[in-house]
Parts: C-alpha cells; structure tokens; sequence
C-alpha cells in the first residue's frame, strides 16, 4: 500500500513529501524514512499527532537539530510526522502540513546548536523543572 508522508527533514531545513510504500509489518517503513535502526514516537499535538525519530540519533556521526513548538527540547536528525490513533497505532495526522510547517523551527548541525547555545543560554527556561529551550526558538 502506498502512502503520502512528512518528513521533517533538517540538513535540508525543509519538510518533504515522499511516496512511499507501507511495509506489512509498518516498522521497516518507518526505519526506511528516517535512516534509523531504532526509532521512538515523540507526540507533538493534543490529537495524538507527532513524529518518528532515531532512539539512537544524537550518537549519529553528523546530527543536524530541530525544535518543535510544543516540545522543550531539540530534536534530532530526520522525523517521520503521523498520527497515533486510540489503540497505538499509526495513521494519517489531523495536523494540516501548514501548521506543523509554523511549528517547527530548524537549528543546524552541532556546531549551530553550541554557538546558539552559548549566546542565548540565559534563555533556556527552569521553571518546569527541565530545561525548557523554546523561548529560544518561538515568541
């Protein structure tokens, strides 16, 4: 079964629409899409919504960060957006693609995020108890 997907895609700083074909078991897809052998599901939206990463992407040779509105932290290397329905599993967003697009701001390599980070450090929220780096990124 083919499918349309998103993919946040931060060496490019673009988000990309792919076809692709859905494999049987649904976990080579995702692996496929994001060059990942190991992958986990960060929500972004109420609705369930939000991306496929790699579980082992800050240990990858070249990372390449993004931040989203509505998560504290930056993100690494590609993501795979869907949805998550009731019982867990995948399916097609309720997110339209202009709102993720506005939500979603792109970092650099390592080397953007350290300079920005030494610059704008006093920044970087503790008033949840984690370091909250959005109002870095979003006003």
């Amino acid at each position: 079964m083919e499918s349309l997907d998103t993919i946040v895609n931060p060496k490019s700083q673009k988000l990309e629409l792919v076809k692709s074909d859905i494999d049987p078991d649904g976990f080579s897809h995702i692996k496929r899409l994001i060059d990942a052998s190991i992958f986990t599901f960060v929500r972004l939206y109420d609705n369930g919504d939000g991306v496929y990463i790699d579980d082992e992407g800050l240990y990858a040779e070249q990372r390449y960060f993004w931040i989203h509105r509505n998560y504290p932290q930056p993100l690494v290397n590609k993501g795979l957006f869907m949805g998550v329905d009731d019982t867990g599993e995948s399916s097609v967003p309720q997110t339209s693609f202009k709102t993720l697009e506005k939500d979603i701001h792109f970092i650099g390599d390592t080397h953007d995020l350290q300079v920005m980070l030494m610059v704008k450090k006093r920044q970087i929220s503790m008033e949840n108890g984690y370091e909250d780096y959005r109002p870095i990124f979003f006003q």
